[in-house]
């Protein structure tokens, strides 16, 4: 599970990255704060580099401009990234990251 400011991140991309640099990345879609990833247990255990990155939306509505007719509004989108950490063990492993706006 994948939330910002307690609320999941409605779409994105999450990455699972060799925190040594050796070996394969893996990863996956980010889907309502939700991700499953099956890889080849030599694939993925150990210290892992995480990147996540999904949009959400920000309750607002702006203009959508061209080419989209005056006065058509849309959703504000905002984009999220963030670089955290994990260590990935034999077995089913289930990691939730919990990402704040700044200053929260």
């Amino acid at each position: 599970m994948v939330t910002w400011d307690g609320s999941p991140v409605e779409t994105g991309t999450i990455s699972f990255m060799p925190a040594d640099g050796k070996g394969p990345t893996v990863g996956g879609e980010l889907k309502d704060g939700s991700y499953r990833i099956k890889v080849q247990k030599e694939a993925a255990l150990g210290t892992k580099t995480v990147s996540i990155t999904g949009i959400r939306k920000t309750g607002k509505m702006i203009e959508a401009g061209p080419p989209a007719p005056a006065g058509t509004m849309v959703d504000d989108l905002q984009r999220i990234t963030s670089t955290e950490s994990c260590e990935i063990v034999d077995g089913e492993n289930k990691h939730r990251f919990d990402l704040k706006s700044a200053g929260k």
